[in-house]
């Protein structure tokens, strides 16, 4: 954060605003598996997810809308995406965050520094902190740390001794001097790396992946979209029969699991279906009218008659959305 006075015939800064808001921004890991077995392919693709280049000879990016289909009955396309114009694809290595230089897995928590002071003990790097930043911000099960702030050793370090106030890791002492003044500042690491032991270390399974990056198309004040303090679109876009000036409101929508998982909807009754299928499935309907009188629910009916029932299971539970009909 800076701090800045306002006086006339000076310069004057202005601080970036980051939107939280990545709907614009599609992922795709190597190793997609969700059956505790995935391992990045091996571990062939933990730093190359293996694209094909040049990427606008060798894949067709489409928009399509969200269950519309055209008078053929297949997937109304919105729009095709070219490579470089509306969008941008990058080749991750998952290992190799250039923030931290540790793995994507292991996010440092930038809302949680602690001053430090370093030190060496039986020839490894220490770390020391106050009593009060080692209870209240790298409590037991942080095993990583950020620091910052060195001559010799910023980056990511494993913890492998702790006590109430020095943290010893595995990285082979080399200086206890500092960038400036006299301390660094050590973070603890945040995100999967606290989770679940089955999320953790997701650079060994899920491996490296691919982000697209929908900004230029949806002209949003992005950084690869030109974009700048004080606007909040970027240039223009071209759709083709106008060209938009404004920003645009993406809500790209991953269908993959939907796709992937085996359900009654993609492999009926040849296989087993996943346990958890009905969480991810959900369709919806609409009533027909069956005698084409005007009345949909006649009292002779023991049901709803709906327009499409191949899309529900045999048995399940939902809900129904109630309009009344004006004037």
């Amino acid at each position: 954060m800076f701090d800045y006075v306002s006086v006339s015939n000076s310069d004057k800064i202005k601080v970036r605003s980051i939107s939280n808001d990545y709907k614009h921004i599609w992922l795709l890991w190597s190793d997609m598996r969700n059956n505790s077995r995935a391992n990045a392919d091996a571990l062939d693709r933990k730093q190359d997810f293996g694209l094909q280049y040049p990427i606008s000879d060798n894949y067709n990016f489409d928009l399509f809308y969200a269950e519309q289909r055209n008078a053929d009955g297949n997937l109304d396309k919105f729009a095709s995406l070219k490579n470089g114009d509306d969008i941008s694809v990058w080749n991750i290595d998952s290992t190799s965050d250039p923030i931290t230089g540790g793995a994507f897995s292991k996010p440092a928590d930038y809302t949680n520094p602690a001053s430090a002071t370093l030190g060496e003990s039986s020839g490894k790097l220490t770390i020391t902190i106050s009593s009060s930043d080692m209870t209240n911000k790298f409590p037991s099960g942080v095993d990583f740390v950020h620091l910052t702030g060195s001559t010799a050793h910023d980056g990511i370090h494993t913890i492998t001794g702790k006590t109430s106030t020095v943290l010893t890791t595995a990285t082979t002492h080399t200086a206890s001097t500092y960038q400036v003044l006299s301390s660094a500042v050590v973070y603890p690491t945040t995100g999967s790396d606290l989770d679940l032991t089955q999320y953790q270390d997701w650079e060994d399974k899920a491996g490296a992946f691919v982000v697209i990056d929908t900004s230029p198309f949806f002209n949003l004040n992005t950084h690869i979209n030109d974009g700048k303090i004080g606007q909040i679109a970027g240039l223009r876009t071209n759709l083709g029969d106008y060209v938009a000036t404004n920003e645009g409101f993406p809500m790209l929508i991953d269908n993959y699991w939907y796709e992937a998982t085996p359900s009654y909807l993609t492999t009926d009754t040849r296989a087993l279906t996943h346990p958890n299928a009905k969480h991810l499935q959900g369709k919806a309907t609409l009533v027909t009218d069956i005698d084409s009188d005007g009345v949909f629910l006649e009292n002779s009916y023991t049901g709803l008659p709906i327009d499409d029932p191949t899309i529900f299971d045999n048995q399940g539970y939902g809900f129904c959305s109630c309009y009344r009909q004006q004037g």
